[in-house]
């Protein structure tokens, strides 16, 4: 499906205490995001989402130490319009309170199929559409249109390679912020394949694409999206 190939660029955090539908649900995640996050429980979950750039997530309701409503609590506070899901084994009834309370997605009834998984990840994409998350101007002046995987500038429309797309995500998700090239380095390739070199080359073409404004070189500092 069209609707997924967004996802490939994304990181998804799924908090599921329970080992073998842990398991379960990664195996099916995996082919869909640039990276699956796990976590075990509550406190584990915040620690991986105020680590890693995580643009979707699935918490189970019920965990050790933290609940997922209080891990949902905790990235509303941070981020207002992250598509959260919550797994749970509650009643329609209750999860329509809790739903209105934090402005939850979608919710997985387990046990969960990979039908219903995908159901859920196509409302996610459809919400951050509609939140206006699917054209995005870069201060260059080019428009990078989310869903397509491409950039127009000055008439032109420039497809973007896997790399490029995961470069402009995490720019995204930290703009106006100094990130520096190790982050990115790491965010894009955690096994530590990407050097600073292959960076800087990355950027010199995307730049061929967005133009040169479109991320910024701070000195001795990393790079920063305007």
């Amino acid at each position: 499906m069209s609707d997924f190939k967004l996802l490939k660029n994304m990181n998804i955090l799924l908090a599921e205490d329970d080992p073998m539908l842990q398991g379960s649900l990664k195996q099916m995640l995996l082919g869909m995001f640039h990276q699956v996050i796990t976590a075990s429980n509550g406190k584990e979950a915040i620690a991986q989402y105020d680590n890693h750039a995580v643009h979707i997530a699935i918490l189970d309701i019920a965990m050790p130490y933290m609940s997922g409503m209080e891990v949902a609590q905790h990235i509303r506070n941070h981020h207002p319009d992250l598509p959260i899901v919550i797994l749970t084994v509650h009643t329609e009834e209750e999860l329509i309170r809790l739903a209105l309370q934090l402005r939850l997605t979608d919710y997985l009834v387990k046990p969960v199929t990979l039908k219903t998984l995908k159901s859920c990840l196509q409302h996610c994409v459809a919400e951050m559409n509609k939140r206006g998350n699917a054209d995005i101007p870069l201060a260059s002046g080019a428009l990078y249109h989310r869903g397509r995987s491409i950039i127009s500038y000055n008439g032109t429309i420039f497809p973007l390679t896997r790399n490029e797309g995961l470069f402009l995500e995490y720019m995204l998700l930290h703009r106006k912020e100094i990130v520096s090239a190790e982050r990115i380095c790491q965010f894009m390739a955690p096994e530590g394949n990407l050097s600073a070199d292959g960076l800087r080359n990355l950027i010199y073409r995307l730049r061929r694409k967005a133009g040169r404004s479109f991320v910024v070189a701070e000195r001795d500092l990393g790079y920063k999206m305007p």
